[in-house]
């Protein structure tokens, strides 16, 4: 069965008023939404003379989320005492949404000295240090 004619459309984010329109049946339409930022429940009805259609529902993520952590920390020391410390960035995130470049400053180690500590960081997924013989 073919269907023709049309269809009024309601797309439900979360728990505001509907955004309602009209389109032609086997036609598409794009309906622009504001969501908050975090997890989010999308649902989308179809109607005509002859009723509604079952709710379609979507939980989806809005906006920048946390990466998952690094992978593959390694740390390894050459002959001249150099320190280099790496890892593999993260490509996913923790609820499935938008990661963005990780370079704003996404790293943050804590580095112990003496008694002081201090909060360093990072935009690349290598730190080097050149250390000095114990005492």
């Amino acid at each position: 069965m073919r269907f023709s004619g049309e269809l009024t459309y309601h797309v439900y984010v979360n728990t505001d008023a509907p955004l309602t329109g009209k389109v032609n049946a086997g036609s598409s339409a794009s309906v622009p939404v504001q969501a908050r930022e975090g997890m989010n429940t999308f649902v989308v009805t179809l109607s005509n003379a002859a009723g509604a259609s079952p709710k379609a529902r979507l939980s989806a993520y809005a906006g920048y989320d946390a990466p998952m952590p690094i992978d593959k920390l390694t740390l390894s020391v050459d002959a001249a005492r150099r320190a280099d410390l790496t890892w593999t960035a993260p490509t996913a995130t923790e609820h499935g949404g938008f990661l963005g470049a990780l370079t704003l400053r996404p790293y943050s180690y804590y580095r112990n000295r003496h008694d002081a500590s201090g909060r360093r960081h990072l935009r690349c997924s290598l730190f080097r240090k050149s250390c000095r013989k114990a005492r």
